[in-house]
């Protein structure tokens, strides 16, 4: 009866030690992982524009790395670059790919489709330029802050009805001048289609 129980006993033990070890091995595979240490650079914005830790790291748009972490240094002076930072990311590039990254680098703030996660694309036009150093200091390219422009937008097309609401101003005679305009400037490119 002992030898039953210890069987059932080593059979459990078992299950569990295996059923641990398959969790281990799910977190490290879904969590991308990584036991190299990689290619440390730090990229400087002014607005991170919703950009996370954990945030992806794209070349060409293949994943060549990730954001390791994000600090808000709130406009302090880098000796060493002499500009004012007010983000700075650090990012962890897969070594392979980190040859790719240029001096004259961009580093843009974008998202995976409309609505997807926002990741840093880093553009690189001229492979001739002297590569990145390790634990070199870059400035990114600020992400658009859509919120100022809609305001902007808003300000613009208010100016806009309040000239068209305005009775000192022949708004018909504006419109019939620039139809016009528009027309004899068609005129001229089609006669001068081949010269051009």
């Amino acid at each position: 009866m002992q030898k039953k129980e210890t069987a059932i006993e080593v059979k459990v033990g078992a299950l569990v030690l295996f059923s641990i070890a398959l969790l281990v091995a799910f977190v490290i595979i879904l969590g991308d992982f990584s036991f190299d240490d990689g290619f440390v650079i730090y990229v400087d914005y002014d607005n991170a524009g919703g950009l996370k830790p954990g945030a992806d790291v794209a070349i060409s748009g293949i994943k060549a790395g990730k954001v390791e972490r994000l600090d808000f240094l709130g406009g302090t002076m880098d000796k060493e670059t002499g500009r004012e930072v007010m983000v700075r990311a650090k990012v962890v590039l897969d070594p392979a790919m980190a040859s790719a990254v240029r001096q004259d680098s961009e580093f843009y703030v974008t998202t995976q489709g409309v609505l997807g996660e926002k990741y840093i694309e880093v553009l690189t036009r001229n492979l001739k330029a002297p590569a990145v150093a390790e634990d070199a200091k870059l400035r990114g390219v600020d992400p658009p802050r859509l919120e100022i422009l809609l305001a902007r937008a808003s300000g613009v097309l208010e100016e806009i009805a309040d000239l068209l609401s305005r009775d000192d101003i022949p708004i018909a005679d504006l419109i019939r001048n620039t139809n016009s305009l528009f027309m004899h400037a068609d005129e001229v490119l089609l006669e001068n289609r081949d010269s051009l």
